[in-house]
């Protein structure tokens, strides 16, 4: 048995989408299909998983006396009051 191509995540993406139209168990599809089982739960577990954002951050000379705002992935957007105590705001984007 010879080993198998990668598959581009476009064409996972597909086969994800197709399983789930055929109303079939994601192992019968990719049985069907020719795909390994585990390619297919493999992606849409990471599809699934909350992904850590990185953002960048920007302190301008006179940020210990101006208000601090924080605007989230999701257009939320947090003020807070000058921040002159580092551990409160810790506490503060931790319960975020």
């Amino acid at each position: 048995m010879g080993r198998r191509r990668a598959m581009a995540r476009a064409e996972v993406e597909r086969h994800l989408v197709l399983a789930a139209k055929s109303g079939k168990s994601l192992a019968t599809y990719a049985r069907e299909h020719g795909v390994a089982k585990h390619v297919l739960y493999g992606a849409r577990a990471a599809m699934r998983a909350p992904r850590a954002a990185f953002v960048r951050v920007e302190q301008s000379p006179s940020m210990a006396v101006s208000p601090v705002a924080i605007r989230l992935p999701n257009g939320v957007e947090v003020s807070l009051p000058a921040v002159t105590d580092v551990s409160a705001l810790l506490r503060t984007l931790v319960a975020l």
